[in-house]
């Protein structure tokens, strides 16, 4: 597939020695060997004899690349004597997989560009190995995110194969654009770019971000895979009134304290008692009834995601007791840390038309209003605006489970499901929109209960 050069920063006589071993009838290499002799600082490609747009490089350094880095395949480092602060396969007598290896995964890369590049020989003259490259990082990147969003339960991941082309949606220039950025440098092009260039995605993934652009490719992606898929839709559920209610201890009323001693007996698995670290104050998390079966049967119909205008140690305590083993909600757990003022689905990495939220606060979501269901806010424990009624906690009752609010938003959710999936082709759901549906379901329910009247 490749004529080959070899480029080394050690001597001539060490590449020479080496070449011995490796191509001794020298029908690899040939006399193409590049030294620090021609070249002892940096490398460059002003030395290879061939046009960059058809030259690949494999190398586990980028930065004596300077300026070609959108040629560069950076493989990962083989180290197998013992050096400075690293583990070493030759005293643990064990090495490197093969089928696993780091030259493995750079010839899937190398024939995949290959078969790319030769695809139609009448358009060689336009072919370039960097947009290549560049269309090949960024289907990884964005498959990638995709699995890590559709895939809730680690056991069960499976590979997902790209159901649609993204190099539709790269750029026909050189330029890169900076979709996906970690730590505020770009993973294909490996320069430093501004946060005000994307989006941050750190509930996902420490120091991600991603460009307007491929949230918007994501976002599609996601909802094709995970509809094509696994006929799934994706909801997003507050947590505080909706599923759950907490108070702080010293604010129960006195006909209330005896939920202290319930919720320390560990007797009831629906009362929590719980502090956040480095916070003096206790609370109490009471979880709404039919909580449970709710998310069991939510999961087979959607990817949920969990948002909170809570902190992250909150979220993570209230977690921890409602998805214990992450099969729910996975990584995808959005709190006030990345969206402190109101809730947006921008944060959320499927497309709009497939997205439902279940809130029992409207206000919070001044642009995705059509994607809400209002749940009935679950309200245990006395609040200070419920003086002229008794609460759940002080009459010794609780919510209906059979026909309480979390299983009247169930029975809702099952009628959207079926409807976006009641289609005689599969290529019908790229058209359907959930908005849709909840105002056609509530325009009928509204009209149901006029014709009663």
């Amino acid at each position: 597939m490749f004529t080959m050069h070899v480029y080394t920063m050690g001597t001539r006589s060490y590449a020479e020695a080496i070449l011995e071993l490796i191509d001794p009838d020298r029908f690899y290499f040939g006399k193409r060997v590049i030294t620090r002799d021609e070249s002892p600082c940096t490398k460059t490609l002003d030395l290879v004899l061939a046009d960059e747009r058809g030259v690949m490089i494999v190398d586990d350094t980028r930065d004596v690349w300077p300026d070609h880095k959108s040629n560069l395949i950076v493989i990962s480092r083989y180290k197998y004597f013992r050096m400075k602060r690293s583990q070493h396969y030759s005293e643990e007598k064990t090495d490197e997989s093969e089928s696993k290896s780091g030259l493995v995964d750079v010839f899937r890369i190398l024939k995949e560009v290959h078969r790319r590049f030769f695809k139609v020989r009448e358009e060689l003259a336009s072919k370039d190995v960097r947009l290549l490259l560049q269309e090949i990082a960024f289907n990884h990147e964005t498959m990638s995110l995709v699995e890590k969003i559709s895939l809730e339960q680690r056991a069960k991941r499976q590979r997902i194969e790209p159901v649609i082309n993204t190099s539709s949606y790269l750029p026909s220039s050189r330029r890169c654009r900076h979709w996906f950025v970690r730590y505020g440098i770009c993973t294909t092009c490996k320069s430093t770019v501004d946060e005000s260039q994307g989006r941050a995605f750190d509930y996902l993934s420490h120091g991600l971000q991603l460009s307007h652009e491929a949230v918007a490719v994501t976002k599609h992606l996601t909802t094709l895979v995970s509809c094509s898929n696994e006929k799934k839709l994706h909801l997003v559920l507050d947590l505080d009134h909706t599923l759950l209610h907490t108070t702080r201890i010293p604010r129960l009323t006195q006909a209330e304290k005896y939920l202290i001693e319930e919720a320390d007996s560990n007797t009831r698995d629906d009362l929590y008692k719980w502090k956040a670290p480095g916070d003096p104050l206790v609370f109490l998390t009471k979880l709404r009834p039919y909580v449970r079966e709710f998310l069991k049967e939510a999961n087979e119909m959607f990817t949920m995601y969990a948002y909170t205008m809570g902190n992250r140690d909150y979220s993570k305590f209230i977690l921890d007791v409602i998805d214990p083993k992450q099969i729910y909600f996975g990584e995808r757990v959005i709190t006030r840390d990345e969206s402190p003022y109101m809730k947006t689905l921008d944060l959320v990495l499927a497309h709009e038309r497939g997205v439902v939220i279940v809130d029992d606060t409207r206000d919070v979501w001044p642009d995705h209003k059509r994607n809400l269901i209002e749940i009935s806010r679950y309200k245990y424990f006395r609040m200070n605006n419920s003086r002229h009624s008794k609460p759940y906690s002080e009459e010794k009752i609780d919510e209906s489970e059979g026909n309480g609010g979390l299983a009247n938003v169930l029975k809702l959710l099952k009628e959207v499901h079926c409807e976006f999936f009641r289609v005689a082709d599969e290529k019908e759901l790229e058209s359907k929109d959930v908005r849709l549906l909840l105002q056609e379901i509530e325009f009928n329910r509204i009209n149901k209960e006029y014709f009663i009247r």
